[in-house]
């Protein structure tokens, strides 16, 4: 199965580019067949950075399509990207848009498997989530679990 292109890339491509054409397209699928097709023509040189990534699975949870964030956070850590506190929460906010607040819990939980410490960011925003979604008893677990660990 060849990867689908749009366009024809230019001999030097650089992230920059590529996340300006991502951040302009409106269509998603075509915002990731521009995101994969810039790996597939540059197989023996260009890499994405932490920033396309961000801004891909940025794109992706707005469009509440959070197993393809996932997996690209997936894709971060086998490529030894270091993934920042900021796109984990990301995702934890789109699942809480969508009251899914569980699945926001368990990004976090997944946080330090990815080499990124939560620091009080992290702690406050999952407990807001709880406390928004009226998930009170577990917003009171949640903030023992915060004094224990010191926050």
């Amino acid at each position: 199965m060849g990867s689908k292109t749009l366009f024809k890339w230019s001999k030097q491509i650089t992230c920059a580019q590529v996340g300006q054409l991502i951040k302009s397209e409106k269509d998603l699928q075509k915002a990731l067949i521009i995101f994969d097709s810039a790996t597939a023509e540059y197989t023996n040189g260009f890499r994405h950075d932490q920033d396309t990534f961000g801004l891909m699975i940025c794109r992706l949870v707005s469009a509440n399509q959070f197993w393809s964030a996932e997996g690209l956070l997936d894709r971060m850590k086998e490529e030894k990207f270091s993934i920042t506190e900021d796109i984990f929460l990301s995702v934890c906010r789109g699942y809480a848009r969508v009251h899914r607040t569980l699945d926001s819990i368990r990004v976090f939980d997944k946080m330090e498997d990815y080499h990124c410490k939560p620091t009080e960011k992290s702690y406050i925003t999952i407990f807001g989530i709880l406390v928004e979604e009226n998930q009170l008893k577990v917003a009171f677990r949640f903030y023992k679990y915060m004094r224990k660990t010191g926050i």
